[in-house]
């Protein structure tokens, strides 16, 4: 067997190999800020398939101690279409009212209710938010989902019942805590925000720059590319819906998966356009470009199939579109007689990191939060400095495919 085959085989397997990392199980909401006097119930939960439980039956129930199941918090069942009522008691075991608000962590869900209901069992809405609602209704103006804030005085005991439904991704983190708190991390995400997209936009025009001037067709495909990795990105974030389609609730919920769809049939294409200036292997580029059209096909679907199965497949077709984006720069470093030597072990580092990466974006429990948020921009920023690393040393002829052998 040829020593590159070997080595592209060796990368392939690795693809698909994973080390899931163990984390102790929490049932409580988080807890963050000045928290401490809070005590704060396990989270209770009951599926409802039939939507036949209301809200008010729930805490009912929850305050009676007649519901048994116990979920792991943040409350995540993965990709499937459903119904949930979830539920918990807060009690200020402190001296000072406390003024609190509940974090989501989600930029969108098809129905998310937030409802308090105090000791005599007067309820009132907390949050309201459905699929079809735009960016103006929420009651925080961010990416992500936040309830209204609410005063707990001292001693006293309240119920948050939380009425869910999902289709497709069911990952729901919570955070309770004080008002200034949650503003300040608000702050600090938008901050860090503006860091990861800043960054990804002066790669971009860089990689694109160098492009134009030394008349690289791959090159400046690469930064098409980018562009719509970074829309994807924002669009999954919630970014997109606050800053360019805020009143389009419906193209926003399509958005998502329509656009990743999108960047792995694109990204497919640059990838066989890589490859095919330096290597006309029939074969590969027939599958590349048969992975792509299925990519644009399912994009095509999106508004007209459910998220779950689309979701489920979405994964290994971006996992695909990176092994190729590997697999094209290795075949690329190692006609270098200069490079072939770091060839294997940057493909095997870059391979190493996307799967990781991947692989924590798409299983929240992996990782720690931070990084599970920051997997996909991280991700995106590693193949941006691979292609302007890459892509000048290796230029060649990237304007005409090599003569077929």
């Amino acid at each position: 067997m040829p020593v590159r085959t070997s080595h592209a085989l060796i990368l392939l397997l690795l693809l698909t190999t994973g080390i899931q990392r163990l984390h102790a199980a929490a049932y409580t909401v988080a807890l963050s800020g000045n928290t401490t006097q809070l005590r704060v119930s396990e989270m209770r939960y009951l599926q409802d398939a039939a939507a036949g439980i209301s809200p008010q039956l729930f805490y009912v129930w929850l305050l009676a101690g007649s519901i048994d199941t116990v979920t792991a918090m943040p409350f995540d069942r993965g990709y499937q279409q459903g119904r949930y009522l979830l539920g918990f008691s807060l009690t200020n075991s402190g001296e000072q009212p406390q003024s609190l608000q509940l974090a989501t962590g989600v930029s969108s869900r098809p129905l998310l209710n937030i409802i308090l209901f105090d000791d005599n069992g007067n309820h009132r809405n907390l949050l309201q938010h459905h699929g079809r609602a735009g960016f103006e209704q929420r009651p925080v103006a961010a990416p992500e989902l936040y309830s209204r804030a609410f005063r707990l005085a001292p001693g006293q005991t309240v119920y948050i019942v939380i009425e869910y439904e999902t289709n497709g991704d069911s990952y729901l983190p919570l955070t309770l805590g004080t008002g200034a708190t949650l503003a300040q991390q608000r702050r600090e995400a938008r901050y860090s925000a503006m860091l990861y997209y800043g960054t990804g936009m002066l790669l971009l025009l860089c990689l694109a720059a160098w492009g134009i001037v030394k008349s690289s067709r791959v090159a400046l495909a690469y930064s098409l590319l980018f562009a719509l990795a970074w829309l994807t990105i924002a669009s999954i974030e919630g970014y997109a819906f606050q800053y360019l389609w805020p009143a389009r609730a419906q193209w926003n919920h399509d958005a998502p998966l329509l656009l990743l769809y999108s960047l792995s049939a694109l990204g497919l294409l640059v990838a066989r356009m890589a490859v095919f200036a330096t290597d006309n292997n029939t074969a590969l580029h027939r599958a590349m470009t048969l992975a792509a059209m299925l990519s644009l096909l399912l994009a095509l679907a999106t508004p007209f199939i459910s998220a779950e199965p689309l979701q489920a497949a979405a994964g290994g077709l971006v996992t695909a579109m990176f092994a190729a984006h590997i697999y094209a720069w290795f075949n690329r470093l190692s006609r270098q007689p200069r490079l072939a030597g770091f060839a294997f072990p940057l493909a095997l580092l870059l391979l190493l990191s996307a799967s990781a990466l991947l692989l924590i974006s798409q299983n929240h429990a992996l990782a720690p939060t931070w990084l599970g948020v920051d997997a996909l921009r991280i991700l995106t920023l590693i193949a941006q400095l691979g292609a302007l690393s890459i892509l000048p040393l290796t230029r060649g002829d990237d304007s005409a495919p090599p003569t077929k052998r």
